[in-house]
């Protein structure tokens, strides 16, 4: 049987600083909302802005990075994958940040605190 997987690579804006929790076997949990602005084009010289919301959840050494690299207004790139589940009738679309390297990717540096500033590498191998 062959099994395909969706992902895709968000490109936005943090709307608040990620929250973080531990599950009970230990793991850590990052999660956070991405708002990607969008312009539609209703008509000749006629556009729309619509602000697209995105809730992402990280796991392990990932949602750790995201606790100490990301931090609201902050613009980033995610690399996720996207699983999806009927409820009631309805699709929910959910985006897991998986991957360490390149998983997440800040655009923009903190706005204070150690480690940010111009050549920073956020902690990501290079």
């Amino acid at each position: 049987m062959y099994f395909s997987k969706a992902n895709a690579i968000i490109t936005g804006n943090l709307t608040k600083d990620p929250e973080v929790t531990t599950a009970n076997s230990g793991l850590t949990i990052a999660r956070f909302t991405v708002v990607v602005n969008k312009r539609i084009k209703r008509g000749e010289n006629n556009y729309e802005d619509k602000a697209v919301f995105f809730s992402v959840a990280a796991f392990g050494k990932t949602a750790e990075h995201c606790q100490k690299h990301l931090q609201k207004g902050q613009r980033v790139a995610l690399e996720v994958d996207i699983d999806s589940s009927e409820y009631e009738g309805r699709m929910r679309y959910d985006f897991i940040v998986r991957d360490f390297c390149p998983g997440v990717l800040p655009l923009s540096a903190r706005s204070s605190g150690s480690g940010s500033g111009s050549g920073s590498n956020y902690g990501i191998p290079g």
